[in-house]
């Protein structure tokens, strides 16, 4: 089995943080669950039907409680499949890495809604998402699938003119301009200058 090319670290700190921040929230998904009927969630919940934009829905104790149960189900799919994308995605496997960016576009959306709180996790989010797709993490995800990977200019061709090797032959001399198309000049002028030359 050939030797895997070195993951990027951008790539690597990413697969780590949402797999950490997915178990996390996993394991305080559950413990919420597991208290579900405890006194301090009902007064949690009472206290946000008291506020403003929730007081306007009209919704009951039960009703509230309800609907946070299946929103606590759902993130507790979401979290769980988050962290096996993660670990796979830091393996190179190409559909967890598309499932995790659409992982941290919902969480970026979901976490954008909460207001002030919110923004830093969304933008946590927004990065993480947004760094599985870098150049590095395509061209690490294509030599780990064995697909083709372009050359990448090393550090000193990318200083060098760009036109240095136009302008002079292999003997220093210039090197012919194009000739023009349809052009009977520029054949005559191309003749003559390689007649003078010999």
């Amino acid at each position: 089995m050939a030797d895997r090319p070195p993951r990027p670290p951008a790539l690597t700190l990413t697969c780590i943080f949402v797999g950490v921040g997915c178990g996390l929230l996993l394991v305080n998904l559950v413990s919420a669950l597991s208290s579900w009927g405890s006194i301090e969630l009902q007064d949690a919940v009472r206290d946000a039907l008291a506020q403003e934009p929730v007081k306007e829905l009209g919704l009951s104790m039960d009703q509230a409680l309800d609907y946070l149960r299946y929103a606590v189900y759902v993130g507790i799919v979401l979290t769980a499949s988050g962290a096996v994308f993660a670990v796979y995605a830091a393996r190179g496997h190409r559909t967890s890495r598309v499932m995790l960016t659409i992982l941290c576009g919902i969480a970026f959306v979901v976490l954008a809604t909460l207001g002030l709180p919110g923004l830093l996790p969304a933008a946590f989010a927004g990065l993480c998402g947004w760094s599985l797709w870098t150049p590095d993490a395509r061209r690490w995800f294509d030599q780990v699938g064995g697909r083709a990977v372009a050359d990448v200019p090393t550090s000193a061709t990318k200083g060098a003119d760009p036109f240095a090797s136009r302008s002079a032959g292999p003997v220093g001399r210039p090197l012919d301009p194009p000739p023009a198309a349809g052009s009977s000049r520029a054949a005559s002028w191309r003749c003559s200058a390689s007649c003078s030359c010999s």
